[in-house]
C-alpha cells in the first residue's frame, strides 16, 4: 500500500516530486518521498538548450549533452536520456566490481562494461529488463573471486 503522503507523478508513484507550481523552478523544492534524510546530497543542474537538448553540470564543473531525437532521424547532439541512465548503472556496478576484486587483492589491469536494457514500446516507454556483462582483464584473476 502507497501511503498517502507519496508524491505521484501522473498517477504512478514516485520518489521524487516537484510543487504545484513547478514552472517557476527555484520557487519550488524538490521533496523526497516520506522525508527521508539523505546525508549525501548530490545536486546536478540541468539547463535547457532549446529544442530537446539539455546541458547538465554538476557541483565540480563536469558537463554532458542531453537529447532525446522526437522521430526517427533526428539529429542527436548529445547522449540520450535513456543512454545516460545505462552509462550510470555500468559506471556505477563497475566501480563497485573493481573495488570488490581489489579487496579481495586480485590483479586487475582492465574491465569493459556493456549494458543494455528493454524497454516497453509505447510512452512512457518503462524499462522492463537490464543486463549488465562484465569483461574482467587481469593476471591471475580467479573466476570465483
Amino acid at each position: 500500500m502507497i501511503p498517502d503522503k507519496t508524491p505521484s507523478l501522473h498517477g504512478r508513484p514516485c520518489l521524487y516530486a516537484v510543487g504545484e507550481n513547478s514552472l517557476s523552478s527555484k520557487t519550488n523544492d524538490i521533496s523526497i518521498a516520506g522525508g527521508l534524510n539523505v546525508s549525501n546530497r548530490a545536486v546536478v543542474d540541468l539547463n535547457w538548450e532549446g529544442e530537446w537538448k539539455f546541458t547538465a553540470a554538476d557541483a565540480d564543473g563536469h558537463t554532458v549533452s542531453i537529447q532525446a531525437p522526437m522521430q526517427d532521424g533526428d539529429e542527436v547532439g548529445g547522449f540520450k536520456p535513456t543512454h545516460l541512465m545505462l552509462a550510470a548503472l555500468g559506471g556505477c556496478t563497475g566501480i563497485d566490481v573493481v573495488s570488490i576484486l581489489q579487496k579481495k587483492r586480485q590483479d586487475v589491469t582492465g574491465l569493459e562494461v556493456q549494458v543494455t536494457g528493454s524497454q516497453e514500446e509505447d510512452w512512457p516507454k518503462a524499462w522492463t529488463s537490464f543486463n549488465v556483462h562484465y569483461v574482467v582483464k587481469g593476471r591471475g584473476v580467479d573466476p570465483n573471486a
